[in-house]
């Protein structure tokens, strides 16, 4: 607004001496005759230059910071111009006093004095009367070379440190309030952009849309803690909407006076594809299946922390009453530790060759894997043995010393079995614990990801006794993804193996195998096994069904060779018997079993072996190339 004279205000918001400047201003200037020497004297406590002018653009008065600046007395600048005092012969083009006459509006004028070297902001203030006519004006001019200085070597900082960017062989951008506002060539490039249009972005624009929420919480938190570095995996959508895999290591920082991310991406798409073939190479070595799927249930969860873990399981079948099996975690992430894992399993093999007890497994492994790693290396296992002709589980324990067991339908019970990480000590001394099972019982084997359900009271006290494994590993599969969807990442890999005992051996149990080429001698085998089992009640049946059964593998599962082995064998519990019998075929695909037959093919082979089985037997099924027939022989 104009300053008028009506109203006394020399006042303005944007000028740096109102208190002083307000105590005059609010007097009255009446009729032409202004108190100029009132003013004078406010204007002499103030810091910065003021210089008064008449209607006709000539010098009324400095006040004294302005005698200072320009080295004169009163005198010699009263009724002089401005450009006078400079000695210059003519006015600067850019007169503020001219401009703020002629508009009757403040004006603003950053200016140069180059006989001080110094930088001046310029306020012009013209001061009106009730006519609308200016009577007077105020110059003020602000020192601004420091901060002129200031800012010329900000930039000149801001242009080093681009400089400096552009020639890191990282791809770098810095955010502030999510937006990018520095970006060097190599993060151009990765994005498939140019720098004009990448700043100014929301950096989100670029992140793929499962990770922008990861990637949010994870900014957040960099910010509000002034984290140092934060490394994290993500995908990012390239213009032309491909993706590509990075590494992004974040920092905070302040970027011309706010809070930044400078975030450092690594393009590892290569690294991440050649990580996936070293994941599904490790997975074809970790055995999800039960070896024995008749006698042992087996669930397991295997999730690694990245794409390829240290972690690690295998299950044998020594033979088919006998199951050995291992789980363990190797130091070190990615390739480095997939290699190790496929060199612990050969070395898992060779040491079962030399003994099926787990304790001197683990002692065999020990001092191989000694000689094996490095010194910053190591290997945390559990050896376990299940003997379904014992009823015995026998556990070792080597740097993973917790495991769990549950009797049926109660609650689990930890167990610890001592014994340093393998490869530590050439002398080291392990524990071992001896299990009874019966059917239904469970194992839980976990590694060090998932240790925490030995604390969790939820699920030891009450999950585990009402929900099947099936339902167990589902739970804590969701659990850790969980996890995931609010950190980002797990802290380490996470497996477990869980088994169920189906079937244990009781005292009274008897049980043979037979091996027959053809049929020659199968009516002495079927003799033998009706006198084993010493139930002449049901010795008719029994002959019938193990005739059809084996006249059905000779003739549809070998084709009649001879040179094919059929495989016979039997369990029997004083009360019910189960045959397995087992040809070279391959399998028994699409077979249907009538549930009656006509009168005129009741003499058909096709057809009615497994017809007569399935009525005098109690259950069959027909597995790959295995025919399973469970029968009651209870009196």
């Amino acid at each position: 607004m104009n300053y008028k004279s009506r109203k006394s205000e020399l006042y303005h918001k944007e000028t740096l001496y109102p208190d002083s400047l307000k105590r005059f201003t609010k007097r009255k200037a009446n009729k032409g005759n202004y108190n100029l020497w009132i003013l004078e004297e406010v204007l002499k406590g103030i810091t910065d230059i003021i210089k008064v002018f008449d209607s006709n653009g000539r010098i009324l008065f400095f006040n004294e910071a302005g005698y200072n600046f320009y080295k004169k007395t009163k005198d010699e600048v009263k009724d002089k111009r401005c450009f006078e005092i400079l000695n210059m012969k003519e006015k600067c083009k850019d007169c503020g006093v001219e401009e703020a006459l002629r508009t009757k509006k403040i004006i603003k004028i950053e200016k140069y004095f180059p006989e001080c070297n110094k930088f001046m902001d310029c306020t012009y203030n013209p001061v009106l009367n009730h006519s609308e006519e200016v009577i007077f004006v105020v110059e003020q001019l602000k020192d601004i070379t420091k901060r002129k200085i200031l800012l010329t070597k900000i930039r000149e900082s801001e242009e080093r440190y681009r400089k400096i960017v552009n020639l890191s062989p990282e791809a770098i951008i810095i955010t502030v309030d999510s937006k990018i506002v520095l970006a060097n060539h190599k993060a151009c490039n990765l994005v498939g952009t140019d720098y004009n249009k990448i700043i100014g972005e929301n950096i989100y624009k670029y992140i793929s849309k499962e990770f922008v929420k990861t990637a949010h919480r994870r900014m957040k938190q960099i910010l509000e803690c002034k984290k140092s570095k934060s490394i994290s995996d993500y995908k990012i959508v390239r213009y032309g909407n491909t993706l590509i895999d990075v590494e992004i290591s974040a920092s905070y920082l302040m970027y011309k006076g706010s809070p930044a991310i400078q975030a450092i991406i690594r393009n590892i798409s290569d690294m991440k594809r050649r990580l996936n073939e070293a994941s599904k190479l490790q997975r074809k070595y970790i055995e999800g299946t039960s070896p024995i799927p008749e006698k042992l249930q087996l669930e397991s969860l295997y999730m690694p922390a990245k794409t390829v873990s240290g972690d690690f399981f295998r299950l044998y079948k020594v033979n088919k009453d006998l199951v050995l099996g291992i789980i363990g975690d190797v130091s070190g992430k990615g390739i480095t530790a997939a290699l190790n894992v496929l060199a612990f399993f050969v070395l898992f093999r060779e040491a079962i060759l030399i003994s099926y007890d787990p304790l001197e497994i683990v002692k065999i492994l020990n001092k191989k894997i000694a000689d094996y790693l490095s010194d910053n290396h190591y290997i945390a296992a559990c050896c376990f043995s299940l003997d379904f002709k014992k009823n015995e589980a026998r556990v070792a324990g080597a740097g993973i010393n917790q495991f769990m067991f549950q009797k049926s339908n109660c609650n689990p019970q930890e167990f610890i079995v001592k014994g340093p990480f393998l490869g530590m000590f050439q002398d080291a001394v392990f524990d071992k614990n001896v299990i009874y099972f019966k059917e239904g019982d469970r194992f839980y084997f976990p590694t060090d990801g998932l240790d925490f359900i030995f604390n969790d009271d939820e699920i030891r006290k009450s999950y585990l006794k009402s929900h099947t494994l099936t339902e167990f590993i589902t739970y804590l599969k969701a659990k850790l993804n969980n996890i995931i969807n609010e950190t980002g990442a797990l802290k380490d890999d996470s497996t477990i193996i869980a088994l169920e005992i189906k079937w244990f051996w009781r005292i009274d149990m008897k049980s043979n195998e037979f091996v027959l080429y053809g049929l020659s001698k199968h009516k002495q085998v079927i003799d033998k096994i009706t006198a084993e089992l010493n139930a002449s009640k049901y010795n008719f049946d029994i002959k019938l069904i193990l005739t059809e059964a084996l006249t059905n593998a000779f003739k549809h599962g070998n084709n009649m060779s001879m040179d094919k082995p059929i495989y016979l064998k039997y369990i029997y519990d004083d009360s019910n018997v189960q045959f397995e019998i087992r040809d070279c075929g391959t399998g028994f695909k699409d077979t249907i079993i009538n549930k009656q037959l006509d009168n005129e093919n009741i003499l058909e082979d096709r057809g009615r072996g497994l017809f007569l089985i399935k009525n005098l037997s109690d259950h069959i099924e027909l597995k790959q190339n295995t025919l399973i027939i469970e029968k009651s022989l209870a009196s």
